[in-house]
């Protein structure tokens, strides 16, 4: 763990930088990207995902990493940058971002049918928080960590169940 005082000064020097040269017409399209890693947004994709390929695992596997994300953040229990920086309102614990997790779990068990890119989908979306002020960048380096972690664990158990049948 890096040394919160210092990490945390890194980081509020970048987010001033980035919230300083940041136009309207940036912010604009940050909170239509950022509508991406919406929990009713990644249900959706996921849910369309499973239509297609009719796969009942994924929905769980999401609900699960959803669960854990919550209770991390809970435990972290992480302030949001100051507010001054931000472009929205938003509540709740900031590490890991919901919106970087999610986001990037869900699009990615649903790419396969659904999206063409999803890493440059998920990478919007992490950007996008910072551009709103919302989080810190490692909260999103954190989001699309978690999410890494949770995709080569539901690989692997994927893999264990395919093998047994």
């Amino acid at each position: 763990m890096v040394s919160g005082a210092r990490w945390t000064g890194a980081e509020l020097r970048l987010l001033d930088w980035v919230h300083d040269r940041t136009s309207p017409p940036v912010v604009s399209v940050a909170r239509v990207v950022t509508v991406l890693g919406e929990t009713p947004m990644v249900w959706a994709v996921v849910g369309a995902s499973c239509l297609a390929r009719a796969d009942r695992r994924v929905p769980r596997l999401l609900t699960l990493a959803a669960a854990v994300r919550r209770v991390t953040a809970e435990l972290v229990s992480r302030e949001r940058p100051p507010e001054r920086l931000w472009r929205d309102s938003w509540s709740g614990p900031s590490f890991p971002s919901r919106h970087t997790t999610l986001g990037t779990l869900g699009l990615a068990l649903a790419a396969a049918n659904v999206l063409p890119r999803p890493a440059a989908v998920t990478a919007a979306v992490g950007l996008s928080r910072i551009v709103l002020g919302v989080h810190w960048p490692s909260d999103i380096l954190g989001g699309w960590l978690f999410a890494a972690a949770a995709l080569a664990s539901t690989r692997r158990v994927r893999g264990c169940c395919r093998d047994r049948s």
